[in-house]
Parts: C-alpha cells; structure tokens; sequence
C-alpha cells in the first residue's frame, strides 16, 4: 500500500467511524500520517490506535464533532509500540531491537551461527519463513529477518510457530 493509498484508507476508516462525515487528510494532517506509514505502521494498526481514540472519546458522553485524525495520533504511536514490543519479546534466547522506520524486525538468536541453515530449518520444521541475516551481508550472520506486515492473529501465530521451534532445538 502506497502513502497515497494508506492515507484514502485512514480518511475512508475515520469517515464511517465519524458516522459518514468526511475527514480529509490534508496538510499537517497528512505529514503526520506520511510519517505513520514511513514508520511502517500498519494500516491494522493505525485503525486500531483509532478505535482507542474513539472508545475515550465516547466513555465522555455523546460527542458532536467529527473526530480529526490528529487527534489519534499519541493513540496510534501507542499501538504500534504494543505491537512492535509483541514481536519477538516474549522468546527466550532472542533478543530484537525496534526498528525505527520499517516493517521488519531483525532478531539475533542466541547461539545461531549458521542463519540460512536455521532458516532452511524453520520453513521446513515449523513452516515459518524468515530471512537469513546472512542474505543481508556477513555482519548479519547470528540474526533473521522478521517482516511484520501481517495481521495480529497472523504474527501471533508466527510467534508461538517460532517459540516451539526454539523450546525443540534447546531440548
């Protein structure tokens, strides 16, 4: 999805939660959200940090205004923390830093020494497939390669694929 695109998404989402009134993103408006999507928050992502916003802005009472898409944004980045800290952080023996503007995530293995060996491993074992860190030159050799553009169930799924197939190796 293209920024063009993931903005003509936001503006559709906020219009049928803001009960059909249209919302253009435009201006500062729509840096902030060029700076969403250059970050690598998922559109998933961004829709949920704005349902955040709005179940707030509800608990108050009934509102009248239309809700900005400023308005979401500390919401948004929250989500996207939550989510990026979901990835990987809860496997003993990996240890995963936030990216800090794309959608993968580079995960250095405790005792990997062989990256495309434990890939080739992984797609076969537990039918999860992630980049070797050699691919990306030999400073990446101990790491692999996480693209998590994917829906919520999809990467819970690949974290408990990954998690047992490390608990197998250790055993």
């Amino acid at each position: 999805m293209d920024i063009d695109e993931y903005c003509r998404e936001l503006e559709a989402y906020l219009c049928r939660k803001n009960d059909g009134h249209l919302i253009r993103i435009v201006g500062v408006s729509f840096e902030r959200v060029c700076g969403w999507a250059a970050q690598g928050i998922p559109f998933k992502i961004a829709c949920q940090g704005i349902d955040t916003y709005f179940v707030r802005y509800y608990a108050k009472g009934v509102r009248r205004r239309p809700v900005q898409i400023d308005f979401c944004e500390h919401d948004v980045l929250d989500a996207f923390d939550a989510w990026r800290r979901a990835v990987g952080v809860r496997l003993p023996g990996v240890e995963a830093a936030s990216p800090s503007g794309a959608m993968y995530a580079f995960f250095r293995v405790a005792g990997l020494s062989d990256s495309m060996a434990f890939c080739r491993a992984l797609v076969h074992e537990a039918k999860l497939g992630l980049a070797p860190g050699s691919a990306f030159g030999p400073e990446g050799e101990g790491f692999v390669r996480w693209c998590f553009a994917a829906t919520d169930d999809r990467l819970d799924d690949g974290v408990a694929r990954l998690a047992a197939f490390l608990a197998s190796r250790s055993r």
